[in-house]
């Protein structure tokens, strides 16, 4: 092997982690961070300025430069970019170089992350791209039980119903169904007398 771990073995996440621990070292500086998550890393930075911007910029390139050095290679056309405030600036275009060419990144207004869609407002409303695939995929669940299932008691279906459906409405509902701790809040108000 030319580069990288061998993939499949059981020393695999520790070696890919030995591989790819320097990296944090390399990206953060002047208040730019990354999050690593197995393969997947994401860099971040408050952007209040053009310098900032350009800070981001250059944490992009040394991690181009990273990957160089290490022979990990790094699909420009799957890295995004996308902003997080209520006036962003999205003028400004993020570049990383590929096969000696200069790509402009993509911006999104939203992004997967570990299965929760976030949107550019932070936003988990009944129309938002993230509430809507759950529920497509609840139903394509539903779909799944009904055509197989044709004859089936009431305490199969609900174990069905609770493994294979409401897990997937449930995903990671404490990121984006906050209205729980909202609810709990007025509901103590409302014992005290104090909203009506």
């Amino acid at each position: 092997m030319l580069s990288g771990i061998p993939q499949g073995s059981v020393l695999g996440p520790l070696l890919f982690t030995m591989y790819i621990n320097d990296l944090a070292d390399i990206c953060i500086h002047n208040e730019t961070d990354i999050y690593l998550y197995a393969d997947d890393a994401k860099i971040y930075k408050h952007v209040f300025s053009k310098a900032d911007q350009d800070q981001l910029q250059l944490s992009l390139s040394k991690l181009h430069d990273w990957s160089n050095t290490w022979l990990l290679s790094l699909n420009a056309h799957k890295c995004k970019v996308v902003s997080y405030a209520r006036h962003a600036d999205k003028n400004y275009k993020h570049k990383m170089i590929q096969q000696d060419r200069i790509i402009e990144l993509d911006r999104e207004d939203h992004i997967k992350d570990l299965g929760v869609i976030f949107d550019e407002n932070l936003d988990f409303g009944v129309h938002t791209v993230h509430i809507a695939e759950r529920i497509n995929k609840a139903y394509s669940m539903l779909w799944l039980i009904k055509r197989n299932f044709k004859d089936i008691g009431r305490e199969a279906f609900l174990l069905l119903y609770k493994h294979l459906v409401r897990s997937h409405l449930e995903y990671c509902n404490s990121v984006w169904a906050l209205y729980k701790k909202l609810t709990l809040t007025n509901s103590r108000k409302c014992k005290n007398g104090l909203l009506r």
